[in-house]
């Protein structure tokens, strides 16, 4: 894996490291800088099997109930139904300024700014764990699946 071990800190150190994460993260995907904000991410292609059209459907109802949510969306279309969700989903970007990005070219995300992310979005349809799931996972940060999705039925608790 590309993360490295840390030693052990005091709890005020790392907290002083997530704010300073999730302000390079909102700074480095476009979005508002507001450090009580919860930063939900999804990184993966836009397609059928990583269940966008759920993300596209959920996220507007996410964003009118949740004032501080903000959502950064990484990944290329690489089919019809990603097409679809990210052209649903630009319709209502208007809506929430500051609050939803697109990161539509290959994108990795450095692990410094992994650290500002509060949850991370992965409601597969197919697979039912990911490498990002994995990394964010050693991070201490939960994934939002789908309980009808391949996530869904892996035994154990995410």
């Amino acid at each position: 894996s590309r993360l490295k071990a840390r030693k052990c800190e005091s709890m005020e150190s790392l907290k002083k490291q997530r704010e300073l994460a999730r302000r390079n993260l909102q700074h480095h995907g476009g979005l508002l800088e507001d450090p009580e904000a919860k930063v939900l991410l999804f990184v993966g292609p836009w397609a059928q099997h990583a269940g966008v059209e759920e993300i596209a459907e959920v996220l507007p109802q996410i964003l009118c109930r949740h004032e501080r949510a903000q959502v950064l969306l990484c990944g290329l279309c690489s089919d019809l139904s990603g097409v679809m969700a990210q052209d649903m989903l630009c319709r209502v970007m208007s809506s929430f300024p500051g609050r939803l990005c697109f990161l539509s070219e290959r994108f990795e995300l450095p692990e410094d700014l992994r650290r500002g992310v509060d949850f991370l979005l992965a409601p597969y349809l197919s697979e039912p764990i990911g490498q990002s799931d994995v990394e964010m996972g050693f991070l201490g940060v939960p994934t939002i699946g789908c309980a009808a999705g391949a996530l869904g039925r892996m035994p154990g608790v995410y």
